[in-house]
């Protein structure tokens, strides 16, 4: 007798016999593939590949798509919007993105060296860990910008919108950062020593941990900001505002303080200040 089911040789469910693949547990019966049932139009394109969640065809869209979208990137013509862009891990070295919308783009992991993103747009890209060793990012937009583990050494920053990014554990060693707007960025374990803070405004900003040895920060704004365990050995903090900034276990060894606006200050018995100088004269709090 002819019976119109059969047993899935994996599963042991009742299939069809003429069934190609099994719909309990998606594996083909031997002799046919994923690409066969399509030919023969027993599966419909597009089903999930159960292993990554997207169909194949949505795979092989993708990739297309990011090469596209790299392809783009390296030949930009200073029109076209990199809005939302993939460029994570690849290679832009000496790219020209002046003015580019970058906005929302993935970049992590990027080599941008020597690359120019003057007065470029970057709000809520996503930067970590990628490679900008001296990058011009002069008058750049970075409000909220993702720079985690960022590589910016020697980059110029000069003028640019930090404001809100996530510049913790970034190397930024020997940046220009000249009249950049740092307010509530989070620079937490990042290394700024011998950058260029000259007028920067770190207005309630989280240097915690940071290093700034040999830092310029003549006539920077640090008021309201979180320096504790903060190196700033050698730095100079030439009329300087730190009203209100935290300093304990703060190292300002060897600091030049001429001008600085200490008034509120709070500092503790770990803190170093610079031989004979007097924090209290200076109007700091201790705690």
């Amino acid at each position: 007798m002819i019976t119109d089911t059969k047993a899935c040789p994996v599963c042991g469910e009742t299939i069809k016999a003429v069934a190609k693949k099994c719909r309990y547990c998606g594996e083909f019966i031997e002799g046919h593939t994923h690409q066969s049932a399509l030919q023969d139009g027993a599966l419909q394109p597009g089903p999930l590949d159960r292993s990554t969640g997207q169909s194949r065809e949505a795979l092989s869209s993708n990739t297309i798509q990011l090469d596209q979208q790299y392809e783009i990137a390296l030949n930009w013509d200073s029109q076209t919007s990199l809005r939302g862009f993939d460029l994570s891990e690849r290679d832009l070295s000496a790219a020209n993105f002046k003015e580019a919308d970058l906005s929302g783009a993935t970049l992590s992991g990027a080599t941008l060296s020597g690359a120019d993103l003057y007065r470029a747009i970057l709000n809520g890209a996503t930067l970590k860990g990628a490679i900008l060793k001296e990058t011009t990012l002069s008058r750049a937009i970075l409000k909220g910008t993702i720079l985690s583990l960022a590589d910016l050494r020697g980059a110029s920053l000069s003028f640019a919108d930090l404001s809100g990014a996530d510049l913790s554990g970034a190397n930024l060693s020997s940046a220009d950062l000249f009249g950049a707007n740092l307010c509530r960025a989070d620079l937490t374990e990042a290394n700024l020593s011998e950058a260029k803070l000259f007028g920067t405004n770190l207005s309630f900003a989280d240097l915690s941990g940071a290093n700034l040895s040999k830092a310029d920060l003549g006539k920077a704004t640090l008021s309201f900001t979180n320096l504790y365990r903060t190196t700033l050995d050698f730095a100079d903090l030439s009329m300087a505002k730190l009203s209100e900034t935290r300093l304990n276990r703060a190292s300002l060894h060897g600091a030049t303080l001429r001008g600085t606006l200490l008034k509120g200050v709070r500092y503790n018995s770990e803190t170093k200040w610079p031989e004979e100088f007097d924090p209290l004269r200076a109007g700091a709090i201790e705690e």
